[in-house]
């Protein structure tokens, strides 16, 4: 295998000494007709969508939700828009965030407008988007009433029929749920660590999207002056579009590093090379050893987006990896080029050069690109995506390096030969001009370059030789020098596996925004506090008659079924309309086979209105017919 690709590589370098001019314009104009790529760049930045694993059960969960809120309809999407408050860590329920908390609620639902993008006239949030929305209208009507009886109570002392147990509020004989408000809380204490505003919208059509995006920015605006006044008790306005541009300007702000990259790179490629012996110098090959691999880069970029493969976060990372690839093969094939016989033609020395890399940058460009080939294997998204646009600009990078770089080396490789041909007889000139008594002849004159070049040889790097072959390999091949490098080589080894072991595998939207972003804290704060008491939703699309009491019976043993699994809170914890309702009917004395005649009353409640989110009229004409 090595001896066919050492032969087959100098073929090719003999091919490239007879085509220079093509293999150079053919890679440019490839570049050039991909990069048209670019203009139909195309970004996915759905966080759910990149790092949810293909067969993932959440998929599953997410469909059935979407089925629940008739989600699974073109142009549907639940959107919720948030206000978080927060008191570093402490107690949230104090007055002045109490006030203010209802305050920024009221405004929000009443006040709060925003010019339509439609037709320009004026509307309102809580009248024109949320109110008309049941989930919306009563998300936090359990909150509101929370916070205006803890208000009072503070005022006219405790009232005996307020009772806080949480994720519930306590009024006389009515149970509201604030699990989705109220998060980090102490049970039988007024004390919590994070309350929220919830403003859960069902999108539908590209019109209320426009609608939408105009009131989330008032809203945003709203809530960035309120809480940019408070100096004790932070709060920050969250959505999932908000989380989304975070991300964005995260990925954006790598923009300068990469052309940081760019520079160190042609600065140190160029550097490398650069020699006051004009045969040992190879600043010009440095430099289109890194437009190789810029090229390799917008190719890559350019096809994948061609065939409709989107960008996301992760593709930042694909120019360093590129680059320092790129710039790995750059170096070998310049160092290939500098070992060959510089009496030899042009012609033979690109052939014996690629002889000599073309296997070592075959065998290492295969193996980065199988690398990151086996990327595609995963089940997350975004982890296939950024192994595809590396595996390919990897692919782009090793023919690069093959036909354009090598095409370049050979140019100027034979522009230095011309020079140097014409330096040897400008000194054979001259030496047979100025001797007197003596001929000088091609061959002296010959050596005495040959004799100049070795004597102009770079300092350091003799210095370099030196040291490896008098000092550091006699050292290496002592006893006592094997035996301790093993022994820390066995050390490192062990350490390795010790550190893998405490690897903690887990993933969050706070690790995709910068450090100072305002989605960082508020995804922290949820890690925290909300994943620790999250509600379980069950839904049951085939919901019994609940006029029949063997029905009935079937469904509260499945509820007392998930109730008793290990990790739940128990009955205390549950959230069912159905209890509230059958507490109603009990009070209002009503028999069983009436169940379905009095939810509109029931729901006509203010307290119980929140409860409406939890169902579903398979038809609005036939009430007794629900889905829960």
């Amino acid at each position: 295998m090595d001896l066919f690709l050492h032969n087959t590589f100098e073929r090719h370098g003999w091919l490239i000494s007879r085509h220079p001019v093509l293999f150079v314009t053919l890679p440019l104009l490839v570049t050039l007709a991909l990069c048209t790529g670019l203009l139909r760049i195309k970004q996915q930045l759905d966080i759910d969508q990149l790092y949810t694993p293909a067969g993932a059960l959440s998929l599953a969960e997410s469909k059935a939700v979407k089925r629940f809120w008739n989600l699974d309809e073109p142009n549907r999407r639940l959107y919720l828009l948030q206000i978080l408050f927060e008191h570093g860590g402490a107690n949230v329920l104090q007055d002045c965030t109490v006030r203010e908390i209802l305050q920024i609620n009221e405004h929000i639902m009443n006040h709060l407008n925003y010019t339509s993008p439609l037709d320009g006239t004026v509307q309102y949030f809580g009248k024109d988007l949320c109110k008309v929305q049941t989930q919306c209208g009563y998300a936090n009507t359990a909150l509101i009433l929370f916070l205006q009886l803890y208000q009072k109570r503070n005022t006219t002392g405790p009232d005996p029929n307020f009772r806080f147990r949480y994720p519930f509020v306590e009024l006389l004989d009515m149970r509201l749920f604030m699990g989705y408000n109220v998060v980090g809380a102490e049970d039988r204490s007024t004390k919590a660590k994070v309350v929220t505003l919830n403003y859960p919208l069902v999108i539908s059509g590209p019109e209320m999207e426009k609608q939408l995006e105009a009131s989330e920015q008032s809203m945003r605006n709203y809530v960035t002056i309120q809480c940019g006044s408070r100096d004790v008790h932070p709060c920050v306005m969250f959505s999932r579009s908000f989380l989304t541009e975070q991300v964005l300007q995260s990925a954006i702000s790598l923009t300068p590093a990469i052309g940081f990259l760019l520079l160190f790179m042609f600065g140190f490629t160029v550097g490398s090379n650069v020699s006051r012996d004009v045969v040992e110098d190879k600043r010009w090959e440095g430099v289109a050893g890194c437009v190789s691999s810029i090229m390799a880069i917008v190719s890559s970029v350019g096809l994948l987006l061609h065939v409709g493969i989107p960008l996301n976060g992760t593709i930042v990372a694909v120019p360093f990896l590129t680059m320092a690839i790129g710039i790995d093969d750059t170096f070998l094939t310049i160092q290939a080029w500098k070992l060959t016989d510089s009496r030899w033609s042009a012609e033979k020395r690109i052939s014996q050069t690629l002889r000599q890399s073309g296997s070592a940058i075959t065998l290492t460009s295969l193996t980065d690109i199988a690398l990151f080939t086996v990327g595609l294997l995963s089940e997350m998204p975004a982890i296939q995506v950024f192994s595809i646009y590396t595996a390919v600009a990897m692919a782009f990078d090793y023919i690069y390096q093959i036909t354009f770089f090598s095409a370049i080396v050979y140019l100027l490789g034979s522009a230095e030969q011309k020079k140097k041909k014409k330096t040897t007889n400008n000194c054979l000139w001259q030496c047979s001009g100025k001797s007197d008594n003596k001929s000088t002849t091609a061959s002296d004159a010959t050596k005495s370059i040959t004799t100049t070049k070795v004597a102009s040889n770079s300092v350091i790097a003799e210095k370099l030789s030196r040291f490896f072959c008098n000092t550091y390999l006699p050292l290496l091949c002592k006893p006592i020098s094997q035996i301790s490098l093993t022994i820390i080589y066995l050390i490192y080894v062990l350490f390795s596996f010790w550190g893998c072991s405490q690897i903690e595998v887990g993933f969050s939207a706070s690790k995709l925004v910068t450090a100072d972003s305002p989605a960082r804290r508020f995804s922290e704060l949820m890690d925290n506090y909300y994943l620790k008491s999250a509600e379980v939703h069950v839904y049951v699309y085939k919901a019994p008659d609940f006029r029949n009491e063997t029905q009935v019976r079937r469904f509260l043993n499945f509820v007392h079924l998930i109730e008793s699994t290990p990790y739940s809170g128990g009955p205390s914890t549950t959230n069912l309309w159905y209890h509230s309702y059958s507490n109603f009917l009990q009070l209002k004395r009503r028999p069983k086979e009436e169940f379905y005649d009095h939810l509109e009353e029931f729901f006509q409640i203010p307290a119980f209105k929140q409860h409406l989110t939890e169902i579903r009229w398979k038809n609005e004409s036939q009430m007794n017919k629900i889905k829960i």
